[in-house]
């Protein structure tokens, strides 16, 4: 299988959905799982460290994302730049 994120980006939501609903209860309304979601910050995932604060529903900002480069001698990813894109 070569190599890819696409994957990932279903991992994130679905436990930050189960951590909601630990907080809140299986028999919590749709209203109070939003609620919980959108007042969500620092949780660590996958793909970067979440806040729904800021009411984009995304999480993530440009200011999480790195890039990253597939070195294919060694098999392993590599990050080249910082949280926002610095260069490292």
């Amino acid at each position: 299988m070569k190599p890819d994120v696409a994957h990932s980006f279903s991992w994130d939501p679905a436990l930050i959905v189960v951590d909601a609903l630990r907080h809140v209860g299986l028999d919590a309304s749709p209203d109070a799982v939003r609620s919980y979601i959108e007042g969500l910050h620092s949780w660590t995932g996958i793909n970067g460290v979440y806040d729904f604060r800021d009411g984009s529903q995304r999480g993530l900002s440009e200011n999480t994302a790195i890039v990253i480069r597939w070195n294919a001698a060694d098999a392993t990813f590599k990050g080249v730049t910082k949280p926002g894109g610095a260069p490292l």
